[in-house]
């Protein structure tokens, strides 16, 4: 970023008074009114611009943020009507009214307006907003656009699977066994359905086994039957990923017909929050929707970004101005939440980012006490330092409230969770407590060792079948109980396939004559579970 770009990120930004028209792109850190400024924004084209309140897009990314920013809008509005009654002429919304006023509106009747038809709002999730449109916009030959959205169909396997079982009996022994290692394929499908052209499936492929001819034309074939193939079992059964949802949305959107006119004659305003949390192909829709006129405000801080793991991209924010020259890029940069050590301590964190905006952050808190940071062998020690420093403070009059704990993933804190209760100090928690043996990899293992204890119950094999892969149907077990040679018989036509199941009930009996701790070590190593592990979880 050169000096005329750092220039650009203005400081000082005051949603009070800032102009509501044209493009804004709002670089919000934590604890400086991200949400504030939001709220006030749809206040304020509500009061100011007599915008009807469903005219207003508010696009977030999760299901929680949707709800919260709702709700506080909702209070936002009923507060503002509250002052209006009371005649309260000192207030924080006096400026707005002012403004309306010389506009020559009411803003109380804008703001009951607004309240009695809030449950028509569109403060929607990204995926929420497409599902309206394409129901909308779509209609399918039984008169509408019913369709039911999952995080996964588990389409993508089983394209892969019906693709190799027809295309392998032709290849060499050599080259199946090269094509058995593609084992990234159903997420390649994925990919290839969420992001489109963006994808570069030949970097999952070892290049040496593309100059094979005959295993270079077997995956060009796979690239265009498989999304297609994906796309005919979704519509067949009424189903489709949350990707398929967007890439349907764009397509709309960019199909030339009046669909995309009619959206964006629909709203006089879009907002977009946690804009760091956006990926390309939601951030194509924001730009076909927005246009050459639509008025736009992306709010987010690129220093928050954590759900890269599921394609966001960061860097759109710090581009926003190639797309949108002539928006206006500002920066709000006090924090009212932390003080003066805990906001420097951040950013001398984070400033080793280099794909970032700068930016310096003042704190409003004040001095307060050092951040402390600390290295321990393991988490066990960790936690004893943890419970010994909240009990040496409440020997000295802290109280439990006064305490609060921050974990980077949700299976870190059972093990605090059990010392805390054996302690008996008491803790509130969001989340349930986790408990280990309900996570996959746990009933992964219970279920080799269930079968290695003789159960022949097709749910167990239905568990463990694929992990590792072994490209084995969900079609080949059409009983309760499960034979292995009636199992192997199935695939008498995919001798490969066949071969797979018979190593597996070889693995199994050699897991039967293991303590439970060799067991485990075995199905990690010898069957290749760590693998599998490492390449899917």
């Amino acid at each position: 970023m050169n000096e005329t770009e750092r220039k650009e990120l203005t400081s000082g930004f005051d949603v009070q008074t800032a102009d509501l028209s044209g493009r804004w792109l709002v670089e919000a850190s934590a604890g400086t009114g991200k949400t504030f400024a939001l709220e006030r924004i749809v206040l304020r084209l509500v009061i100011e611009e007599a915008v009807s309140i469903d005219r207003i897009l508010v696009v977030t990314f999760t299901n929680a943020a949707t709800a919260e920013l709702r709700e506080r809008v909702r209070a936002l509005f009923f507060k503002a009507s509250a002052v209006l009654k009371n005649g309260d002429e000192q207030s924080e919304f006096e400026t707005f009214f002012e403004r309306s006023r010389l506009r020559e509106h009411d803003p109380a009747t804008l703001i009951e307006s607004a309240l009695e038809h809030f449950d028509e709002a569109s403060i929607l999730t990204i995926h929420g907003f497409c599902q309206k449109m394409l129901s909308e916009f779509i209609f399918t030959r039984a008169g509408a656009y019913d369709v039911e959205f999952v995080s996964d169909t588990g389409f993508e396997a089983e394209v892969t699977q019906a693709f190799l079982r027809r295309e392998l009996p032709a290849l060499t022994p050599e080259q199946r066994a090269k094509v058995l290692e593609w084992g990234s394929l159903p997420q390649l499908l994925s990919k290839l359905g969420e992001h489109g052209s963006s994808v570069k499936p030949q970097a999952r492929i070892d290049s040496d086994d593309l100059s094979d001819p005959a295993l270079k034309e077997l995956f060009e074939r796979f690239l265009q039957e498989g999304p297609r193939r994906v796309r005919e079992l979704e519509r067949l059964h009424g189903v489709k990923s949350f990707s398929a949802l967007l890439t349907e949305m764009y397509s709309l959107v960019q199909s030339g017909d009046s669909a995309l006119e009619r959206i964006r004659n629909r709203y006089d305003a879009v907002l977009i929050d946690e804009f760091q949390d956006i990926n390309k192909i939601q951030y194509d829709v924001v730009k076909l929707l927005a246009g050459d006129s639509q008025n736009l405000f992306a709010v987010g801080d690129d220093d928050q970004s954590i759900y890269r793991f599921r394609g966001a991209k960061p860097e759109i924010m710090l581009h926003f101005k190639e797309d949108f020259k002539e928006a206006e890029t500002v920066l709000l940069d006090t924090n009212y939440r932390s003080t003066v050590p805990i906001v420097t301590a951040a950013g001398n964190v984070i400033k080793y980012n280099k794909e970032r905006f700068p930016k310096k952050i003042q704190a409003a808190g004040g001095d307060g006490a050092a951040v402390e940071y600390l290295l321990f062998e393991g988490q066990r020690e960790e936690n004893a330092r943890i419970i010994w420093d909240i009990q040496e403070a409440i020997d000295h009059g802290a109280n439990y409230r006064d305490f609060a704990i921050l974990f980077r993933t949700n299976m870190q804190p059972r093990f605090l969770m059990e010392q805390l209760m054996a302690y008996n100090i008491p803790f509130r928690t969001r989340d349930s407590i986790p408990n280990l043996y309900e996570h996959w990899l746990a009933k992964d293992l219970f279920a080799y060792i269930r079968i290695a204890m003789g159960s022949r119950e097709r749910r167990d094999f239905l568990q463990i079948m694929n992990r590792p892969k072994r490209y084995i149907s969900r079609d080949s077990l059409d009983e309760p109980t499960v034979a292995f040679d009636v199992w192997e018989w199935y695939y008498e036509e995919q001798p490969w396939v066949a071969k797979r199941i018979g190593q597996l009930e070889h693995d199994i009996k050699v897991l039967e004559r293991l303590s439970p701790y060799a067991a485990i070590n075995y199905i990690r190593k010898a069957i290749g579970y760590d693998e599998f592990c490492a390449e899917y979880a």
